[in-house]
């Protein structure tokens, strides 16, 4: 195992008081817990049961609510949501005229709340200990994790209140207006913590894995915030009296490239007037959103995934140490895609004009490079290392964690090849019969990329977060393959699309099963992960004992 692995589980001063613990440690009886003679002192009392609850609801803090958050997110307004949409575009329901605006809501939980509350929760629990620090001031975390899931509920609930319901309509409005707002601080809020927490940390020549991973993580920062800040403002927008850059009734709020083939337009004939209206109000501008999606998606969440696969492959996948060159220049081509879509967006919310065309293909080319260099600086595709006591015995394919990592990759292939596939055509460079469609690209890597390395990741840290170890194997193995179907159902449809000039028949009655395949891959995450954190606390019922045990998924790597 690579040394820097080893040292970015914990600081070298963490491994002496945890040794230190270990000589100290005592069991009730007053002997030593290694064995020898009784300590002169007095016994150690057992731990109250009040004081054992504490104990176990302090451990939640600050990774597992952001967990909660991030499941709730997916399954209801996020996978739930988007079959339902899909199914309503299949069979012309009656609420289909709100499908622009709810596709915005959909994706903004799937975002900021499946993958960004998860990504905010491991990050406070695992980058002060990867950077050698603690994290500063945490009583804060719960008044900043408390905004943030007030201001995503009111965000994506008020939108989908002022769609669905013409009599709520300016009441929703203010409500999705007043949770953009609150998100946008909250994340403000927690960031700060992070950054302060990293910076207390030892001299980053002291952490050279660390700091060749800070680049991609403050490109992701300042695109979340980036994000936030755009979809702030079209939030804002909707409840002035002429809007900021877009008034209300422009023709340009809608939600371009959300709508899979015409049964929506198709379905809003003989609607009531006040019910599309209602509809078009609610839907924040195209150009806007498109930018503020792109960011939290290719910019927050790419990047992030990037830093993180870099510095845990190595430890969780034997996957070979990172290339260094090309994660700074992953670095780079995220920064430069940000500020191709950042500029654009601020752009078209003050002026209420978006950006040339040939300014939306540079941005594909950036962001399809940066996931392409990201990629090969992850090596996830090549030779994997032996570990001590292997045996020659490791298959990738043994662990389903592994295998939801290496189709997480594949799956970030095909959506920087769509990208710049995209941008390419956009220049005037034509190598498809059609343009894929935009949504093939942000499904490629929302359900794809994002949604199977959480399978991977999620089975291997959080169990020991919570004190426990992995538990049933076999569904996290359902839970990869009912996501890795959920994806493909999802995206296949617009790569189709590319191919052949226009989308199957059967696009959105497979758009309405990849809802329902990833709400139950979320669901048996949620259980087996439940079960290893279940198991721990019956076993160990007094939290306060001489040593501790963290057993991190499959790789084995043990605190005690």
């Amino acid at each position: 195992m690579p040394r820097e692995s080893e040292g970015s589980t914990r600081s070298r001063e963490e491994a002496k008081q945890a040794a230190a613990g270990r000589r100290g440690a005592e069991r009730p009886d007053g002997t030593s817990a290694a064995g020898g003679r009784r300590s002169p002192g007095p016994r150690p009392t057992a731990p109250t049961e009040g004081a054992a609850a504490r104990a176990r609801a302090d451990r939640r803090w600050p990774w597992r609510p952001f967990f909660d958050l991030a499941v709730a997110a997916a399954l209801v307004p996020g996978f739930l949501l988007g079959g339902l949409m899909a199914a309503a575009a299949w069979r012309r329901w009656s609420w289909v005229h709100a499908y622009p605006a709810l596709a915005q809501a959909h994706g903004h939980a799937q975002l900021v709340g499946w993958g960004g509350a998860l990504i905010l929760g491991v990050a406070l629990q695992f980058l002060p200990r990867l950077r050698g620090s603690a994290l500063v001031q945490p009583d804060r975390v719960p008044l900043w994790f408390g905004a943030l899931a007030a201001g995503l509920g009111m965000r994506v609930g008020g939108q989908a209140l002022a769609a669905l319901v013409p009599a709520a309509a300016p009441g929703g409005l203010g409500i999705l207006a007043a949770g953009a707002v609150l998100e946008l601080l909250a994340a403000a809020g927690l960031l700060t913590l992070l950054a302060r927490s990293l910076a207390a940390g030892p001299p980053l020549g002291q952490k050279k894995a660390f700091g060749q991973v800070v680049p991609l993580f403050a490109v992701a920062a300042a695109s979340l915030l980036a994000a936030l800040a755009l979809w702030a403002g079209a939030a804002l927008s909707t409840v002035t009296p002429a809007g900021i850059g877009f008034g209300l009734g422009s023709g340009v709020r809608h939600a371009g490239g959300a709508v899979p083939d015409g049964s929506v337009a198709a379905g809003r004939g003989g609607m009531p007037g006040a019910a599309v209206g209602a509809a078009v109000a609610a839907t924040l501008p195209a150009p806007v959103d498109a930018a503020a999606v792109r960011l939290a998606l290719f910019g927050f969440i790419g990047a992030t995934s990037v830093a993180m696969s870099a510095r845990l492959f190595g430890l969780f996948f034997r996957v070979q140490p990172a290339r260094v060159p090309l994660l700074g220049a992953a670095a780079g081509a995220f920064g430069t895609a940000s500020v191709l879509d950042a500029v654009p967006g601020a752009m078209a919310l003050v002026s209420g004009r978006g950006a040339p065309p040939a300014w939306g293909a540079l941005a594909d080319l950036a962001w399809g490079t940066a996931l392409l260099l990201g990629t090969g600086a992850v090596r996830i595709f090549e030779r994997r290392l032996p570990f001590p006591g292997d045996k020659g015995r490791y298959r990738v394919w043994r662990d389903p964690t592994a295998v939801a990592a290496l189709l997480a990759y594949v799956w970030a292939v095909v959506a920087a090849a769509v990208l710049v596939v995209r941008g390419l055509d956009g220049l005037g460079i034509r190598l498809t019969p059609a343009t894929p469609p935009a949504d093939a690209a942000l499904h490629a890597v929302g359900a794809g990329f994002m949604t199977l390395l959480i399978m991977a990741v999620a089975p291997t840290m959080l169990p020991g977060f919570g004190g426990g170890r992995l538990r049933d194997p076999g569904l996290v193995a359902a839970a990869v393959a009912l996501a890795g179907l959920a994806a493909l159902l999802r995206v296949a449809p617009g790569l189709i699309q590319a191919v052949e000039g226009r989308a199957p028949a059967w696009s959105t009655g497979a758009m309405a099963v990849a809802g329902a395949a990833g709400a139950l891959a979320v669901v048996l995450l949620v259980v087996t992960l439940w079960r290893s954190w279940r198991i721990r606390y019956l076993k160990h019922r007094h939290l306060f004992s001489g040593s501790r045990s963290l057993r991190i998924g499959g790789a084995g790597l043990t605190q005690r």
